[in-house]
């Protein structure tokens, strides 16, 4: 029991030191992680917008945070909850970490939106370009 707790608390810790990044480094004016991707071709990846959306929700600015990476935002609002039932019923003893993870339909599914995400934000065309991280409606 005792090693969960560290291992938990090291975890913790270290999305505490990114969240504390994300927070006062603005992503606008000083790009900590280009994305290769977008270098490269030109086209915007599933995770494009990602550390601006973070910075903003970090703020408190949701409006901005879903436009700027709708996916991200929408994929915490249901990952956040799931992730502290599993830590809770791991740390009483309840279940495994991996409780529940027994079908592949729910990762092909996350998969096929993430595709569909990825093709839709790059089609230069209303109302697909609302995907793009660069518009703000």
């Amino acid at each position: 029991m005792k090693n969960r707790f560290g291992t938990l608390a090291l975890i913790g810790a270290g999305i505490t030191g990114l969240a504390s990044l994300y927070y006062w480094i603005d992503p606008e004016k000083t790009t900590l992680l280009p994305c290769p991707f977008y270098f490269i071709t030109g086209f915007h990846c599933p995770g494009c917008g990602s550390q601006r959306a973070l910075h903003h929700l970090l703020h408190g600015d949701l409006e901005i945070a879903f436009w700027t990476n709708p996916l991200l935002i929408l994929s915490l609002m249901i990952a956040v909850p799931i992730v502290f039932t599993r830590l809770f019923n791991y740390l009483s003893n309840k279940a495994s970490i991996r409780e529940g993870v027994k079908s592949n339909k729910v990762t092909y599914a996350s998969l096929a939106v993430v595709v569909l995400f990825w093709i839709g934000r790059n089609i230069p065309a209303y109302p697909f370009n609302l995907l793009s991280p660069d518009v703000f409606p």
